[in-house]
């Protein structure tokens, strides 16, 4: 082997060696940090060796007992529960991670004379009892003790809160069945009230699988979708009040009798009425008007019932999508243009006779002629000429929407949907619909 051959050889076992040497050095930490995460966990328990779970606090002791079955409540009244708040404790308690131990767990400032919880872990043979202190006076964690290995953890707000709750939380506070975007067509009729205001939303029948919602009051109006989605649907998804207050008590005793918001909710042929009044600027009280138990609930999760109408409209007054419509013409001074539009997704195209515009450019012209600007509301007493525009649009179902754009002004013209007009837009607006069909011509 000569020198320069030897010399390579060498290089080439020290690349090696470096490359081990790096590996090993990469996947050491890992694996101390994977045993320290291992470590750091102040409960560990398969839920399924769980036979009963006991909880003590302030609000007294509850038992729960877990069976094939499910999670039970111990006592006279356990139809009243939760099955999904029970599975949760439940497992909540069988798996509470720490976010660190303490060093010198004889230390006697962590609030175990005076403990704010109190658990009992029921296994087969053995029972596991866990001691809540109080709160770190750093941190937002919490003391915890495993009376069985003397250990002592930290652990957050969160499992803290699992074992201070108070039993009657875990009862079942729902206000109505639960929606979500899975069972939403359902969901017939959405009605906010608020004092004299009401605005209704009723679920628009369409040819397609989707669920989609117009306004009926206080004006007809076609909605944004998405905008209706965000603000309204997903906080009625999780409409789900935070604590129990009474269910022996007369609604009056809160408000309710004549609540600040009224939500009314047509699921599947009935009505469900659910009423909210201010218990201080952060929570409310709310009740199923139709009942006598009253929860609390968070302000956040009810501001939806503050929003204004003309925020779910969007930024135009009318809103159609080029997959529910079947014809589209227009008549104004210049001339008339029909098209004919086919297919969905890829697929869409629409035809003027003369022109054929693709998915792409059948997508852009609904845009630009689908953006209406709200300039004002109408009273009604506005004097109106002549439309300059006219468009019809008619559905893949047959029914039909007449849009006419009536000069109320020399800036502004009324926009007439199927002949009643709550909304003027700008002329402008008017004329830049004129100037895309133009382009078609």
């Amino acid at each position: 082997m000569t020198k320069l051959n030897k010399q390579i050889a060498v290089l080439a076992l020290l690349l090696a060696l470096a490359v081990v040497v790096t590996v090993i050095a990469y996947r050491l930490p890992d694996a101390e940090v994977r045993q320290a995460q291992e470590q750091e966990k102040a409960v560990q328990i398969n839920s399924g060796d769980v036979q009963a779970v006991v909880l003590s606090n302030s609000s007294g002791t509850s038992a729960f007992l877990n069976t094939p079955m499910g999670v039970i409540a111990d006592g006279d009244d356990a139809g009243l529960y939760s099955q999904q708040k029970l599975i949760s404790l439940v497992y909540g308690l069988t798996h509470i991670d720490a976010d660190m131990e303490i060093a010198e767990p004889d230390a006697d400032s962590f609030g175990f004379d005076t403990p704010a919880a109190q658990v009992s872990i029921l296994l087969d043979n053995s029972t596991v009892r866990l001691t809540l202190g109080r709160r770190s006076p750093v941190a937002e964690e919490y003391y915890l003790k495993n009376e069985d290995s003397g250990k002592v953890y930290l652990v957050s707000a969160e499992a803290a809160e699992l074992m201070t709750q108070p039993a009657d939380d875990l009862r079942d506070l729902s206000l109505f069945p639960a929606i979500s975007s899975e069972n939403l067509a359902q969901l017939q009729q959405i009605r906010i009230s608020s004092g004299e205001s009401s605005m209704l939303l009723c679920q628009v029948q369409t040819d397609t699988l989707s669920t989609f919602f117009g306004l009926v009051e206080p004006v007809v109006a076609v909605l944004n979708w998405e905008n209706v989605y965000r603000q309204v649907l997903s906080a009625v998804f999780t409409l789900t009040p935070d604590h129990y207050v009474s269910d022996s008590r007369p609604l009056s005793d809160f408000g309710l009798d004549a609540p600040e918001y009224t939500l009314e909710l047509l699921i599947d042929g009935q009505t469900y009425r659910c009423g909210f009044s201010a218990k201080d600027p952060d929570t409310y009280y709310c009740a199923n008007l139709d009942k006598t138990l009253v929860c609390e609930i968070k302000r956040e999760k009810i501001d939806f019932l503050s929003v204004n109408y003309i925020d779910l409209i969007g930024n135009s007054v009318y809103n159609r999508s080029a997959a529910d419509v079947s014809r589209l013409s227009a008549k104004y001074s210049g001339g008339s243009v029909s098209l004919e539009i086919t297919g969905e997704g890829e697929s869409l195209t629409a035809s003027t006779g003369t022109q054929q515009l693709d998915s792409a450019e059948t997508v852009e012209l609904f845009r630009s002629i689908g953006t209406i600007p709200m300039a004002a509301e109408l009273s009604g007493a506005e004097e109106t000429q002549s439309p300059v525009l006219t468009l019809c649009y008619t559905m893949r179902d047959g029914s039909e929407d007449i849009l006419e754009f009536m000069p109320i002004s020399d800036r502004q013209c009324a926009v007439f949907i199927n002949g009643s007009a709550e909304f003027a837009t700008y002329l402008t607006s008017a004329e830049d619909i004129i100037r895309a069909f133009d382009k078609l011509k």
